[in-house]
């Protein structure tokens, strides 16, 4: 199963209590963050309100094999956010 971790905090869940409760039933994340506003906006990884540092401690246990990168909208450039997303996975997540 793939779990949208934007979807997933959307709707009020923690990632981490579902893949313990579901230990390997997690092998492809979808990475997209929110912003800390009353809308909860799309932003890019590491500038929101998810806790991607601790999600991904749990990546053994989910069965996490491959991870995408998504942002539905963007500010402005969708290159510059790609750009920020990737720098902040490469320096803190992987």
């Amino acid at each position: 199963m793939e779990m949208d971790m934007y979807w997933i905090t959307k709707a009020n869940q923690d990632p981490t209590k579902l893949i313990d409760e579901n230990p390997g039933r997690f092998p492809l994340w979808h990475l997209k963050d929110m912003n800390n506003t009353t809308d909860r906006a799309f932003t890019e990884v590491g500038n929101g309100i998810i806790d991607f540092k601790k999600i991904f401690k749990s990546a053994n246990k989910a069965g996490l094999k491959y991870f995408f990168v998504e942002q539905d909208k963007c500010p402005g450039d969708p290159y510059d956010s790609i750009k920020k997303s990737i720098s902040y996975i490469k320096n803190n997540l992987v």
